[in-house]
């Protein structure tokens, strides 16, 4: 009874602190993030044989521009979190291609381009590849899948994780 108890008075408590977070920052704006460091697994086109390895990050960098929607909310569930509503779109820096849409997780219809953002830390999600972005910290991780789980051996794209520093610049 003690455990129980004890326990609800933890998820008590913590739900008091999120409600009483506040509203949270205003994170719209265009970003510069560059990567620091970057590792993965690449096949050897030789061998077929995937290896652990390093990327060269010294050109490698996104910009991402962040629209508030206006709205915001609480989550359900145990702990109810206040969450900000914005739209993200992504591209690499110089590329003359036009911006991606950003999506959330997860991927409904109605809020396909809605990303919830709790505590200055917007995830989101374009094709195989995951971008988070502490704004607070000014950091952000890239993840991208890759061609390692494909069932056919001729995709070799490179599976990778990279880090690094974001800047506001509008």
């Amino acid at each position: 009874m003690i455990r129980k108890t004890g326990l609800i008075a933890v998820l008590v408590s913590t739900n008091a602190v999120a409600q009483d977070a506040g509203p949270p920052t205003d994170l719209a704006g265009t970003y510069y993030c560059r990567s620091t460091a970057a590792a993965g697994i690449r096949m050897d086109p030789n061998t077929k044989i995937w290896s652990a390895t390093t990327f060269n990050v010294s050109e490698d960098a996104y910009t991402i521009k962040i629209t508030d929607t206006g709205r915001s909310g609480i989550s359900e569930g145990i702990l109810k979190t206040p969450y900000h509503v914005y739209e993200a779109t992504v591209k690499k820096f110089g590329s003359n291609e036009n911006p991606l849409q950003c999506w959330d997780f997860p991927l409904t219809k109605e809020s396909r381009n809605d990303i919830h953002v709790v505590d200055n830390y917007l995830r989101c999600r374009i094709m195989s590849t995951e971008y988070n972005f502490n704004m607070k910290a000014k950091k952000f991780q890239v993840m991208f899948e890759g061609g390692y789980m494909d069932d056919w051996r001729e995709n070799t794209d490179t599976p990778y994780v990279s880090v690094g520093k974001c800047d506001k610049i509008d």
